[in-house]
């Protein structure tokens, strides 16, 4: 996906039953950032689809967890998106 020339990664992930995003900004805030509502926006789309589909995996992933995955490489940015 990509925010305002800011690409990041959003990864549903089934077996594991979180959402995942890889991005290569660290937040302090991760719940309150632009980022974070994407993700969570782009799931419960997903949940949608997976349920005009009748594919019963769409009630799971609405409770799925958006979680930052965490690389040594991360860095703050002077204007983290938020």
């Amino acid at each position: 996906m990509v925010w305002e020339d800011h690409y990041f990664c959003v990864c549903i992930n089934f077996t594991s039953e979180i959402v995942e995003v890889l991005d290569n900004t660290k937040y302090d805030q991760w719940e309150e950032t632009i980022i974070y509502k994407a993700a969570d926006l782009l799931a419960s789309h997903i949940s949608d689809y997976l349920e005009g589909k009748g594919d019963q995996r769409a009630v799971e992933l609405v409770g799925f967890p958006v979680v930052h995955i965490k690389f040594n490489w991360q860095t703050y940015e002077e204007n983290n998106i938020e």
